[in-house]
Formats: structure tokens, sequence, C-alpha cells
């Protein structure tokens, strides 16, 4: 699969320039923005491999462009190369500082131009290669159920089964603490939880997996709440009762039923 570099430039000639050397050595889709506040409406809607930002542009420069990025979780792992006129040793060290992978002195020079974009690449491989090793490995269809009436459940999970791996714990504690080490995805959080309260487990388990992300490390786990009218950020999905865990769980692995 061609990867996808964003190109922000607001001069049409070095744009075209860095185009012609990134596809003529390498498979790569280009997209092209000439300032910062266009770039971002573009990452709102597309994901890139890599990005390329002049330092130097109008309503928006590549150095706040740059700091935008790094500070956002969903893009601070994005190789980002700055492109500038100004070579003096402190903008250079600056844009390095706050996080740019590489920086590419104008007026752009074949060879220097292609060593620098050859080594570019190789960096976007690197990050995409770490970011597909480092993703949970979650068994796609394992649940766990924190509940203090494991009775309720029975039939439900009798009718589950084989789907879905299950388990069932009736200390929130030791449910918790199940999921830190071993990960399912999916949690349900039954009403009426005892020691620990559903949103406080939601709240752990989400911030857990803000800062696994942080790390590069991906986790798909989505957290059902049982109760009605349980609203809260935290919470995935609320059901008003344990039976209509199988509906969703249908509308989520789209499969027509689960017998």
């Amino acid at each position: 699969m061609a990867m996808k570099i964003l190109i922000v430039e607001d001069e049409q000639a070095s744009f075209a320039y860095l185009k012609k050397i990134i596809q003529t050595h390498h498979r790569c889709e280009i997209y092209s923005a000439s300032n910062g506040i266009e770039a971002l409406k573009l990452l709102e809607n597309e994901k890139f491999d890599g990005i390329i930002a002049d330092v130097s542009m109008p309503l928006m420069t590549g150095i706040e462009l740059l700091e935008i990025l790094v500070s956002n979780p969903d893009t601070n792992r994005i190789p980002i190369m700055m492109t500038s006129a100004n070579n003096t040793r402190s903008d250079v060290e600056h844009a390095l500082e706050l996080g740019a992978s590489d920086y590419l002195l104008k007026p752009l020079m074949a060879h220097e131009t292609l060593s620098r974009i050859n080594r570019f690449i190789e960096l976007i491989k690197c990050k995409s290669d770490e970011v597909k090793n480092n993703k949970a490995n979650i068994e796609q269809k394992s649940l766990l159920i924190i509940t203090n009436n494991r009775e309720n459940w029975s039939t439900i999970v009798e009718k589950l089964n084989p789907d879905f791996s299950i388990i069932i714990f009736d200390s929130a504690p030791e449910g918790l603490e199940y999921y830190l080490k071993n990960l399912t995805a999916i949690v349900v959080l039954d009403e009426g939880i005892k020691t620990i309260s559903e949103e406080f487990i939601a709240k752990k388990i989400k911030k857990f997996i803000a800062d696994k992300a942080l790390k590069g490390v991906i986790l798909n786990t989505k957290i059902f709440v049982v109760g009605k009218n349980k609203i809260n950020q935290d919470f995935d999905h609320n059901i008003a009762e344990p039976e209509m865990i199988k509906e969703l769980l249908n509308q989520i692995y789209h499969k027509e039923s689960i017998n």
C-alpha cells in the first residue's frame, strides 16, 4: 500500500519539486496544503504516514503546526520534516527540540533533498512497523464481565458461548486487575458493583488505554455499562438490562445472530 505524505508548502515550485523527488523514488500518495490551517483541516479526515512542512507560511506557520501536532495524541507519532530558507543553527535546533524528525534547508539541492527524503521515508517505515508490532494482542471476542449478580448472567453467557471467550468476576477490584494485566476486547460493568463504582473502573481503563496509546500501543477495548440512563463519556455503550448485550454484540461484530 502506498504511503500517504502531506506536503504543507505555500510555494508551488517547492511543492512540485518535493512531489517529483518523492514519487520518482518511492511509492507515495502526495497531498498538499498551503498553510498550517489547511493541513489541520485535512488531518481531520485523513491519516498521513508522514508530513513535510515549510516553516514560513501565511495564516499558520510550520512551527505552529508542529507544536499542535506533537501535542495531540492522534498525531504526535507522525514523522514530520521541516523545510526552511532560514538556516540558522538556532532555528534548526528549535524545530528538532519541538519534535521535528528532520530539517531540510532551502534552496532545495537535488542530492541533499533526495538523501533527506530517503532517510525520512525509512523513518516512516520504521514507525509503521513499530506501531504494528506494538498493537496489543487482544482476542477479538473476549469479554470481561464485572457483576455482583453472577446468576443473572448465566443464561446469557451460555448463549454467547462458544462465540466469545468470557470471564466473570464478582469482585470489582479483581476484575479491574484482570483487565489491566490480561486485556479484553469488551468490558461489561453491571450496575450496582460494590467497592468500586462503574464510573471509576471506566475512567481507570480509559486512562490506561490513553497512556498505552502515547507509547504507540493500540488497545481497542469497548466498555459497556448496564443500567438505565447511565450516561458518561467513559462508557462506550449503555444497555438497560443484561439481555440487551446480545443485540449490541451482534451490531458490533456484524453478525445476524449469536445462538
